[in-house]
């Protein structure tokens, strides 16, 4: 399985949807929204980066989760 697939396989487990925001692109990367977090996937490097703001930072698969989390919170 590709790092993608994973992560979208984790995203299924947790109830959550995965998939890509067209036409958005970072350093010839394609967006992806993990429920409500938006996320690259570097496959060649094996790592998942989250946009936080303006910012591009690694992160792991439960950390997501964590984020997506804290983003419902918020919304209430």
């Amino acid at each position: 399985m590709s790092l993608k697939d994973v992560t979208e396989a984790y995203a299924q487990q947790h109830g959550l949807l995965f998939r890509p925001k067209l036409g958005r692109m970072h350093n010839g990367h394609q967006i992806y929204s993990f429920g409500n977090v938006s996320i690259i996937v570097d496959s060649l490097n094996q790592k998942v980066y989250v946009q936080i703001e303006e910012i591009w930072s690694l992160v792991s698969l439960e950390r997501l989760i964590d984020m997506q989390n804290s983003s419902l919170t918020r919304r209430r």
